[in-house]
């Protein structure tokens, strides 16, 4: 049997050994983001909050190793933490490809530091309005 009950503690504890990764990786990447000295660019704004988002979306992971059936609470909050930082995840890929593409075009009207604040601004109120409003 290729997914088994036999294999499910196998899978359950892959599940474990990836969040833990993903919870390094994330923490790691976001230390090493704010270690490099100013200038910071703007990409490098943006890919420190994926890391960010990434870091919620693997506690959110790990919660749901912790849940029991009847905990409605840390099921719905699990669920609306993971939903909104998977948002937030693509949100924040899109303005780092918007940025790569305004980059390589001359348009002066472009401003990158309005663009970063707005959207670190306006990303976390659509992304969790939608997840709750959902």
């Amino acid at each position: 049997m290729l997914f088994g009950i036999a294999s499910f503690d196998e899978l359950r504890g892959v599940d474990k050994l990836t969040t833990l990764l993903s919870l390094i990786s994330s923490l790691w990447l976001i230390y090493v983001c704010f270690k490099i000295p100013s200038p910071k660019t703007i990409t490098l704004k943006f890919i420190c909050a994926i890391a960010i988002s990434d870091l919620f979306y693997s506690i959110a992971n790990a919660l749901s190793g912790l849940q029991k059936r009847d905990t409605y609470l840390l099921i719905k909050i699990e669920a609306t933490l993971r939903q909104s930082s998977f948002l937030l995840g693509v949100f924040f890929a899109t303005c780092i490809a918007t940025i790569t593409y305004k980059s390589t075009i001359s348009d002066r009207k472009f401003k990158q530091n309005w663009f970063y604040n707005s959207t670190i601004i306006i990303a976390p109120i659509f992304c969790v309005g939608i997840t709750v409003a959902l």
